[in-house]
């Protein structure tokens, strides 16, 4: 009787056996963690990209559980300036716009699972897991802020900046930020590139272009994605309570008063050769401004360099090396219609007038 039972038992053993035991390629296809197609119900899977996010909120010990909900709920719950990021790139990365250059690539490439969920895929190596909030928050341009006025969409590049200031970048920016930085440092021209970047000045530089196409600022800010803040060489640019300011071509002028311009020559940084650095404001240099401050201190020989420097000597001195008059091809940041001088460049002038006895 034990032996039957045994031998029945056995069988039945082996039955179950029978019909639990999975191929090796069953148990690969189950274990294969996949992308989840919606998170939270915000946030929809765009797929595999290349794009690395701009927000980080990856801490501590959050690699051993993250997930997809765990990383998407942080671009909710930890917001900029209260709003929730358009973009979640898993594993813990948030942003309101794809960074410039951003594309997808084979899903194969991501193939990592998530450590607090291997069912789920969180990306690979250098690449991210993309996800996209379904209320998508759209960015538009801000015509007018305080007493500042779009002037519209201009070309600029890091070699030929249309406004030369640089005075924040930081990835939470907002256009409130920038226009009142700018007028706290007293320019009258602020600008926004790639979302997070503040450029100030007086005179539109660089031979800028307006462009045609606004599409080209199209760069959400960084701390509010319901305003533009320009684009990938494209600068977003304001002007405060249409001051007067000043666009290219530009020229080197020849004469100014009892002033006329002698050459252009190569200066260094350990042997000046016009040894005194007039303290100008750099902001709204221009020819005149130097040249009528020269005068003023009964200097001779004076020179604009770099755009916002002017030097003073007398007549044993002179611009340096000389050079093509060409070389001085940098503009005035006060009269963009101006060049003066260049990087250790000097626009020498020379005074023809009556010099008194100091």
């Amino acid at each position: 009787m034990l032996t039957r039972l045994f031998v029945f038992l056995s069988a039945a053993v082996g039955l179950v056996v029978a019909s639990t035991v999975m191929t090796p390629s069953d148990l690969a296809a189950r274990a294969a963690p996949t992308q989840k197609p919606v998170v939270l119900g915000e946030y929809e899977a765009l797929g595999c990209f290349n794009a690395p996010m701009t927000f980080h909120f990856l801490q501590g010990n959050d690699t051993t559980i993250m997930t997809v909900d765990e990383c998407l709920n942080r671009c909710v719950t930890q917001s900029t300036n209260g709003f929730p990021f358009n973009f979640g790139g898993v594993r813990n990365d948030c942003n309101f716009v794809l960074p410039h250059g951003a594309h997808v690539v084979s899903a194969s490439q991501c193939d990592l699972a998530c450590p607090g969920d291997p069912s789920e895929l969180c990306g690979g190596t250098g690449v991210t897991q993309l996800y996209r909030r379904i209320d998508f928050i759209t960015a538009s341009v801000v015509p007018t802020f305080d007493t500042w006025a779009s002037l519209g969409c201009f070309s600029d590049t890091p070699a030929n900046r249309t406004l030369r200031s640089n005075i924040i970048s930081r990835p939470d920016l907002t256009l409130d930020q920038c226009l009142d930085g700018c007028k706290a440092a007293g320019f009258a021209l602020g600008g926004l590139e790639f979302g997070q970047e503040v450029l100030c000045g007086n005179a539109l530089l660089g031979d800028s272009t307006l462009l045609s196409d606004q599409s080209v600022c199209s760069d959400a800010c960084g701390g509010n994605p319901t305003q533009i803040c320009g684009g990938s060489n494209a600068l977003s640019v304001y002007v405060n309570n249409n001051e007067t300011f000043t666009s290219g071509p530009a020229h080197i002028p020849d004469d100014f008063f009892f002033w006329t311009f002698i050459g252009c020559g190569i200066d260094n940084d350990f042997n000046r050769s016009i040894p005194n650095l007039l303290p100008l404001d750099p902001k709204r240099m221009t020819v005149g401004t130097c040249l009528d401050a020269c005068q003023a201190q009964f200097f001779t020989l004076c020179a604009v360099q770099d755009g916002d420097q002017c030097w003073a000597g007398h007549g044993n001195n002179t611009p340096g090396i000389p050079t093509v008059r060409d070389a001085c091809d940098l503009q005035c940041t006060g009269n963009a219609s101006e060049f003066c001088g260049g990087p250790f460049r000097n626009q020498g002038y020379l005074f023809l007038g009556f010099v008194p006895d100091p």
